[in-house]
């Protein structure tokens, strides 16, 4: 009886090792992890996830290449196909929103990457959730209007109207990255067009912490590509 006990839990084993899962099923998993990390409020209020994610297997278990197949394509919806060969892992992308309406549709992306057992590769980094969204309070980021209104005395001619405001999680400050949700406030000083037609120039650029309103940096970068000179 022993012996048979132990054949059997031996078949299970292997069946667990084999086990095809079914797409739908991987992407629930991921669901359910980011669920148990942010609460469901959180997750129904401010994530999607993207339409795009893939998974990796191998034809031969200690085979230490791997190939990769959707679980889910933009377009196409979920596969109803179960996985192929030996379960390698996966990948689920997801897009945390800030859906206030004075926002032009920002994101931040988090990526679950799981192992062939479904444990998670890497921890989840939530640094960017604002503490309104936790606190289920109402935004407190200043507005793009008051944005702009704390750039323009940065710009080398305030008179000339900005171009665009837009809202971020990561920034830079003194040359060290400062993860913050940051306004940048641009304004073309200058452009042309090249022989193909596309715009190239100069703009200014000035980071406002979106919390607080302070100034972080103002800088000038140029864009789009110059013509060729013979």
């Amino acid at each position: 009886m022993k012996y048979i006990l132990s054949f059997i839990l031996s078949l299970l084993a292997i069946s667990a090792i084999h086990a095809q899962h079914m797409p739908a099923d991987i992407l629930a998993k991921a669901d359910s992890i980011m669920i148990a990390a942010v609460g469901r409020r959180i997750f129904d209020t401010y994530y999607v996830r993207t339409e795009t994610n893939c998974y990796d297997y191998k034809l031969k278990k200690k085979s230490k290449t791997t190939k990769s197949e959707f679980l889910s394509q933009y377009g196409k919806g979920i596969s109803n196909k179960p996985t192929k060969g030996h379960f390698a892992g996966a990948g689920v992308t997801y897009e945390f929103r800030l859906n206030e309406k004075q926002f032009w549709a920002p994101y931040t992306r988090e990526y679950i990457a799981f192992d062939s057992v479904f444990n998670l590769s890497t921890p989840l980094d939530l640094a960017y959730i604002p503490q309104y969204a936790w606190d289920n309070d109402t935004c407190n980021f200043i507005t793009s209007l008051q944005a702009v209104a704390l750039a323009v005395p940065h710009f080398s001619n305030p008179a000339v109207a900005y171009d665009t405001a837009e809202i971020a999680f990561e920034t830079y400050k003194s040359g060290i990255r400062v993860y913050r949700y940051c306004w940048t406030v641009s304004r073309i000083t200058w452009q042309e067009r090249n022989e193909n037609g596309q715009p190239f120039g100069d703009r200014e650029m000035v980071v406002i912490d979106a919390l607080t309103g302070e100034v972080l940096t103002t800088q000038r970068e140029e864009f789009g590509s110059a013509p060729i000179m013979e």
